[in-house]
């Protein structure tokens, strides 16, 4: 015959491990969450190789840097 004690010990022993895994299952999930969140977002390839986003360059300059540019990268 089963004593109290013995028939409390596994269910106390499954809700445990429940316990457990419910929590694994919360940081996996966690930390898929917070990966996909971190994926590095590359910016689109610029048109040109010189951009003066602020305007302090003329244009004219502008242009010579990017043939420049341009030119360094057909002999590199």
């Amino acid at each position: 015959m089963k004593t109290v004690k013995q028939a409390i010990l596994p269910a106390k022993a499954a809700s445990k491990m429940q316990t457990r895994l419910s929590a694994s299952l919360v940081a996996l999930a966690f930390i898929v969450a917070m990966t996909a969140q971190a994926a590095e977002v590359i910016p689109p390839k610029p048109d040109r190789y010189f951009n003066d986003y602020v305007g302090v360059v003329s244009k004219e300059a502008a242009q010579r840097f990017n043939e420049q540019l341009a030119q360094f990268e057909r002999e590199t």
